[in-house]
């Protein structure tokens, strides 16, 4: 038990442990859940003309969406963690969209 207290791990869904032995304030995004809990998950779907037609891909993280929409607007998509290759996984490319009934 110590070790688990002693790293800051979540050891159990709905604990967290945490220590702070200084002053030093510091801003960064973590909300404490850990996504690699099931209840963590949501539901994604797609639907579109650009979205690749019965389509069905793995979890994924919410940083991936990002490159989505960016793709899907034409815009160019600012430095980030997303994966270009998931992108191109998802949807078809420009010139091959569907046409909507």
């Amino acid at each position: 038990m110590n070790e688990a207290l002693s790293s800051g791990k979540v050891e159990n869904e709905g604990l967290m442990v945490k220590q702070n032995r200084t002053n030093v304030q510091e801003c960064y995004g973590d909300h404490g859940y850990d996504n690699m809990f099931f209840s963590m998950r949501s539901i994604f779907i797609g639907h579109g003309p650009r979205f690749r037609r019965g389509k069905k891909v793995p979890s994924f993280e919410n940083v991936q969406i990002y490159n989505v929409v960016a793709e899907i607007l034409g815009l160019r998509p600012a430095p980030n963690n997303g994966s270009s290759l998931f992108t191109r996984s998802l949807l078809m490319p420009t010139g091959e969209t569907m046409q909507l009934k």
